[in-house]
């Protein structure tokens, strides 16, 4: 298994520096170490960090080696500066087996598309210190290829900063409340071990707040519409998250038949510009082949 986070730069300055020397603003450097931190809660540890050699990639990556105490051994590949899709996973291809998980820290639209094509996953605009982990079932980094991997992680600080944890001590030992993007998850703790979760949709969650204060103040639960939750109040049960941040992402782009949009052709023109195959144009912006070779006739692209 080989897994690689790719990490966006941090927001830079705009001060008329010139591209490649342009540093981080304060909200960078706040925004990094977040999500720097958010990776450490998880206990992801690179064996290796790869970076542009531009001064707001490196600047990111130096934060995340700080917070993740990986030391100051970060690799300056020049590939990445003003790179491409082809080029990035060409230096994937070139880390050594040894090195089982490593950070990819460029630039936009290149790390967007890379994620795209290496995940076929549907993903929208990574933004600035927004982190993407894709995970490969090979055992050299030389067989890693597009739509090889699957997407393990997703998160941005704007998400990051929505996303809070609370916790509190009970007889049955402690219990987490994770408030989510999508819905709240309750996870009993006894000692260090999780022994049940419920979780549910942020509706489920009001209605349940609603029933436990019709039953504090001795009122007719039914005038609050909380029967529904019954079921799940008895006990923990091992639960999936309700529907992933992906799986709406998919249902709400996988329309084959839908109408080409501007932005659609400007990224198809972009795509035939870098050299891609229809193939991989097809997974990028989630259309057929037939209709990619259609409509590169249409624009005079063939």
């Amino acid at each position: 298994m080989k897994i690689v986070y790719f990490i966006r730069h941090a927001k830079a300055v705009h001060d008329g520096t010139p591209d490649f020397d342009r540093g981080l603003e304060q909200r960078g450097f706040n925004d990094a170490r977040l999500m720097a931190e958010h990776l450490k809660e998880k206990n992801v540890k690179f064996d290796k960090i790869i970076s542009s050699p531009s001064k707001r990639t490196m600047m990111t990556a130096q934060i995340f080696a700080q917070v993740l105490g990986h030391g100051k051994n970060i690799k300056e590949v020049k590939e990445l500066y003003a790179s491409s899709t082809g080029r990035i996973i060409s230096v994937l291809n070139d880390v050594k087996d040894k090195h089982g998980c490593v950070a990819v820290v460029g630039h936009n639209e290149e790390i967007t598309e890379v994620c795209r094509l290496l995940s076929d996953e549907t993903l929208g605009h990574i933004p600035t210190s927004g982190v993407c982990a894709i995970a490969f079932k090979v055992a050299s980094w030389a067989d890693v290829e597009i739509g090889s991997g699957k997407m393990i992680y997703f998160n941005s600080p704007k998400r990051a900063k929505k996303y809070k944890k609370h916790y509190v001590n009970s007889v049955i030992g402690r219990v987490h409340i994770d408030i989510g993007d999508h819905g709240v998850v309750l996870k009993q703790e006894i000692g260090n071990v999780t022994t049940g979760s419920i979780s549910l949709t942020h509706d489920e969650m009001e209605k349940l707040a609603r029933a436990l204060f019709a039953i504090k103040k001795d009122l007719p639960s039914d005038s609050l519409q909380s029967q529904a939750l019954v079921p799940i109040l008895p006990s923990f049960t091992n639960s999936p998250m309700a529907t992933s941040h992906m799986d709406e992402l998919k249902v709400k782009y996988k329309k084959a038949y839908s109408p080409w949009t501007k932005e659609e052709d400007e990224m198809l023109k972009k795509y035939q510009a870098q050299g891609l195959t229809v193939a991989d144009i097809s997974k990028l912006l989630e259309r057929n082949e037939g209709a990619i070779v259609s409509r590169k006739k249409k624009l005079g692209l063939s």
